[in-house]
């Protein structure tokens, strides 16, 4: 498995984002989110919908079940808001994780420069 940068983790939160919502990160207004809320029409999807929805493979989907990060009904649907806010949730504690790693290793390697 490929570790994604901090970049393309921003980049795929966004882009999740904009497709659960269907709104352009730049259009933020009340009505706007108003107008949007009626698109949610089917509020829970198949495994294969959630996949394609969070742009991961049905077996990461899996994955992130067993590992508590997405939530799954007792019919085998996923529901797509509380997949969508979950995965978000998810994508920006890797990212925080990733940047007090790198943070770490920045420390660590201006400590041994200056020895």
């Amino acid at each position: 498995m490929r570790i994604l940068t901090l970049a393309e983790l921003r980049a795929r939160l966004h882009r999740v984002m904009r497709e659960v919502f269907h709104v352009k990160e730049t259009d933020v207004s009340a009505e706007t989110r108003e107008e949007h809320v009626d698109e949610f029409e089917e509020p829970f999807l198949d495994l294969d919908g959630i996949a394609e929805l969070l742009d991961l493979s049905p077996a990461r989907i899996g994955q992130l079940v067993e590992e508590g990060v997405l939530p799954k009904n007792a019919n085998g649907t996923y529901p797509r808001a509380g997949c969508a806010s979950a995965y978000i949730h998810y994508l920006k504690k890797v990212e925080n994780s990733a940047a007090a790693v790198a943070d770490a290793a920045e420390s660590k390697l201006r400590a041994r420069l200056k020895k």
